[in-house]
């Protein structure tokens, strides 16, 4: 391997062709410091040439007397990146960097140069934690100006199953009046099935809503539901891409479910389901803040009576006639909307302080946080804390909302394309050549960044070593066979393969010895379809996959 030159070589070769340092060796070399400065030294310069000495043909600046001495370094990024780079220094900050260069080296506009650097590099900007708060503003949903009519719902799932088999809580919540329902139910529910509960538990009460701010759980989504809804004259509004905030009131009514199980629920916890109906009067019971009211207020014009009241003997207060009842129920929706407003202004001025308000144009490019990204490199063992915490870059497409960008995806990548700007960051591209950046590449379920990764389709041993059979994105060269040990990062689509290779196959009963002669077919994803009967009629039978010593003795018996 070649030998690196060292600093002071490359400054020593590179004087004589630099534009701002050439000129004042050569004005020091020839003439006294005290003759006037030529016009071919930088204006930046001019005032500082009593500053600079020339020693072993290198150019030092030294601002004040008893100050360090700086070695001034030509217009060139390899020899700028050692205060940067290296592992010595550890990629610091620009304030850091700055710095640190400033007590060694000297060149003009080191302030504006080192931040620009710091600012282009591949590895700061994906492996770095930002140091401010989640970009993005806080944009409420408008207040609806009747009750039922915009409405959010969502499930909560992979709860205990409990007596009857439910193991999820769909909850749909009013978001003018805070008003709730938990209705259990299962997380293997169909499309036409959710509808159906839908229908059941709120059309039968509430008629059909104007809006619905769902999460985007492939139920809402589905092309049956989607259809359903809107022959209703309904819209969806789905929340973007992990941004559960955009729904926080049914977050926070999750955070009630959870407390008020755990303080109820059973030793063996298979009765939530039955504890719902209590849960739901609570929390429509309690005094919100967002509202300066209780939910059954709201809605009911009243608070219906818990058993403590009736224990002490205590009347719902309602108004004495119908009269008094309606301008009743209208003065308790303009105060709702009222108290909404105020929090709503509230809650957004303390979210967005001091946040900022990123922004992209369509085209720009952007990095996309790892932290919601499923990737496949990630084992049991504790591997996410070490990983990228951004990969990219994408391209913008689209402003969907305020705050939501579609983006442009690599192929096989499972996570919606509308992101959120909280889980962007601005791709600054490096145009410096020479600069070499060892980025770590990181491993989606199906996306292997820079070569993309469709499958693992096959497996062998050659002399000793595991190798896999690798199918790519977007290459056309065949599948290729890679070592074990270069795809340690994709440990989850390795396990993939071998679970869907763990499988009985079929063999015809009356043909056993076919099945055992015929060459070995390539290693699938996927198992082949298993027919219910041969050619002859008979029920297939199944065997195990014949092992290669089996293999090759049935071959030389002529079987």
């Amino acid at each position: 391997m070649r030998q690196r030159p060292s600093i002071h070589a490359q400054c020593k070769r590179l004087y004589a062709e630099d534009a701002v340092f050439g000129p004042v060796i050569q004005h020091l070399a020839s003439r006294p410091a005290s003759a006037a400065v030529p016009v071919d030294v930088h204006p930046t310069l001019r005032s500082k040439i009593p500053h600079f000495f020339v020693e072993d043909d290198l150019l030092f600046f030294q601002p004040v007397a008893d100050s360090p001495r700086r070695l001034c370094v030509p217009n060139d990024t390899d020899l700028r990146n050692a205060v940067h780079d290296t592992a010595a220094r550890g990629h610091p900050g620009s304030a850091k960097t700055l710095a640190t260069a400033q007590t060694k080296f000297f060149w003009i506009n080191m302030g504006k140069s080192i931040a620009k650097y710091v600012q282009s590099c591949e590895l700061c900007q994906r492996v770095k934690a930002a140091q401010h708060k989640p970009a993005g503003l806080l944009h409420p949903l408008e207040i609806p100006h009747k009750r039922w009519t915009h409405i959010s719902m969502d499930f909560m799932p992979d709860l205990p199953p409990t007596k009857s088999q439910y193991d999820t809580i769909l909850v749909i919540l009013d978001r003018l009046t805070k008003r709730a329902h938990f209705i259990p139910t299962v997380k293997a529910l169909s499309s036409k099935d959710t509808a159906r509960l839908f229908l059941r538990e709120y059309v039968r009460l509430h008629g059909v809503p104007e809006s619905i701010v769902s999460d985007r759980d492939p139920r809402f989504l589905s092309a049956f539901w989607r259809t359903l809804v809107t022959s209703q004259g309904s819209q969806i509004h789905a929340s973007t891409a992990f941004k559960p905030s955009t729904d926080g009131r049914n977050e926070r009514s999750h955070r009630f479910i959870n407390d008020y199980l755990r303080a109820f629920v059973a030793p063996k916890q298979d009765d939530w389901d039955e504890l719902l109906p209590m849960a739901e009067f609570a929390y429509n019971s309690r005094f919100h803040s967002s509202i300066a009211m209780t939910p059954f207020a709201a809605d009911l014009g009243y608070t219906p009576r818990a058993f403590d009241d009736i224990t002490l003997l205590q009347r719902p207060q309602t108004p004495a006639d119908a009269l008094t009842f309606a301008e009743h129920q209208q003065h308790v929706l303009q105060q709702c909307r009222a108290n909404l407003e105020s929090a709503q202004a509230s809650m957004k001025r303390f979210f967005d302080h001091n946040r900022p308000d990123l922004q992209f144009m369509v085209g720009d490019m952007g990095l996309l946080d790892t932290l919601n990204l499923d990737l496949a490199h990630i084992g049991s063992k504790g591997r996410r804390k070490l990983v990228a915490r951004f990969i990219g870059p994408y391209r913008v497409l689209e402003r969907t909302t305020p705050d939501t960008y579609r983006i442009s995806l690599l192929p096989g990548v499972r996570l919606h394309d509308e992101v959120h700007v909280s889980y962007l960051r601005k791709y600054h591209e490096d145009t410096n050549p020479k600069r070499l950046n060892n980025v770590p590449r990181l491993i989606t379920r199906d996306v292997f960044e820079g070569n993309q990764i469709r499958s693992i389709v096959g497996q062998r041993k050659r002399r000793g070593i595991q190798q896999y059979k690798v199918q790519w994105y977007g290459r056309d060269e065949p599948d290729t066979w890679e070592p074990e040990s270069g795809l340690t990062q994709a440990a989850g689509l390795i396990a993939e393969f071998m679970q869907s290779t763990a499988v009985t196959t079929t063999v015809p009963r009356s043909h056993p010895a076919t099945a055992a002669s015929a060459s070995p077919e390539p290693l699938a994803t996927h198992a082949p379809p298993r027919p219910s009967q041969d050619r002859d009629g008979a029920p297939p039978i199944r065997t195990k996959p014949l092992r290669r010593s089996t293999r090759k003795r049935a071959s030389k018996e002529g079987l």
